[in-house]
């Protein structure tokens, strides 16, 4: 594998305990008046749709930050660690916020999140702000600011190579 696209750190946050409840308990109850084999496919589909997007998968790689939903992460990002500029453990709210979990927001202020109110803030060159959902979000910021170090990048926008 090539240096530059290495792998330093993963996190994955799974989704709430209530989320998992209400969704297979959805599928559940519809598998239980469909026929067979109709139930076996809402099985299938309901697997399909946890693997896709059930949680987030965040990695850190020699030269950026992938996030995305599902392990498969279909729906994702990748920023650059040239294009950090500041990187913050916060504590905020998902649903007065963003109006939930999940991917939200705006091109200026966008959350990736799967879980709870804690979250990893990055501002970018551009001026976004980008809030990476995590249970232990000193340890990310901790592995991103080392990524940046080790790349030869600074936080202060002035310092970039």
């Amino acid at each position: 594998m090539d240096d530059e696209r290495r792998e330093l750190y993963r996190e994955f946050t799974g989704w709430a305990a209530w989320v998992h409840v209400v969704v297979w308990g959805a599928i559940g109850a519809s598998a239980l008046v469909t026929p067979w084999p109709w139930w076996a496919v809402l099985l299938l589909l309901g697997g399909a749709i946890h693997v896709a997007l059930g949680g987030l998968l965040v990695t850190v790689h020699s030269d950026g930050v992938r996030v995305g939903l599902g392990r498969l992460r279909l729906l994702g990002t990748f920023i650059p660690l040239s294009d950090i500029t500041r990187v913050e453990p916060v504590t905020y709210q998902p649903l007065k916020e963003f109006g939930g979990w999940g991917f939200r927001g705006s091109r200026e202020k966008r959350a990736w999140t799967a879980r709870g109110n804690r979250a990893l803030l990055l501002d970018t060159q551009d001026g976004r702000q980008i809030y990476i959902g995590s249970d232990d979000p000193r340890t990310l910021e901790t592995r991103i600011r080392s990524a940046i170090s080790v790349g030869g990048y600074s936080l202060d926008a002035g310092d970039r190579p």
